[in-house]
């Protein structure tokens, strides 16, 4: 039996469109990634109490960068980590999540004061 050999002209033009393909979605899905990083606010820098301990571990922040929830009513202010935060929302929520939640919701209560929370009250904030 003879073999049947493809010309190796289209063999090497099917690759190299591929790879460009695949090159090309690569930069698209970068620039989609960049886009919502450029999206988000700039992170505000707070003062927090050297004493500060969260409510729920009952320890010291330790994180570089964590959530200021304001209160509506008092303007009270409760700080918590990220993952403090995917707890008590029981999803994890991402920065940009947040920002584009609905603003008439309510994302969860807070445990502290059992208000509920609305997106425009977290903030992701970072210690002095």
């Amino acid at each position: 039996m003879a073999k049947i050999k493809a010309h190796s002209n289209t063999i090497k033009k099917a690759t190299t469109t591929d790879n460009l393909k695949r090159k090309a979605r690569k930069v698209k899905k970068a620039k989609v990634r960049k886009a919502q990083k450029k999206a988000l606010p700039k992170i505000k820098q707070v003062s927090v109490p050297k004493n500060y301990t969260s409510h729920i571990t009952q320890g010291p922040m330790k994180d570089a960068v964590f959530y200021m929830l304001t209160n509506r009513g008092t303007g009270r202010k409760n700080y918590f980590t990220k993952t403090e935060i995917g707890k008590i929302v029981g999803r994890s929520m991402s920065n940009y999540n947040i920002l584009m939640a609905d603003p008439k919701k309510s994302l969860f209560r807070n445990p502290v004061t059992r208000n509920p929370v609305y997106p425009r009250n977290l903030q992701r904030v970072r210690p002095k």
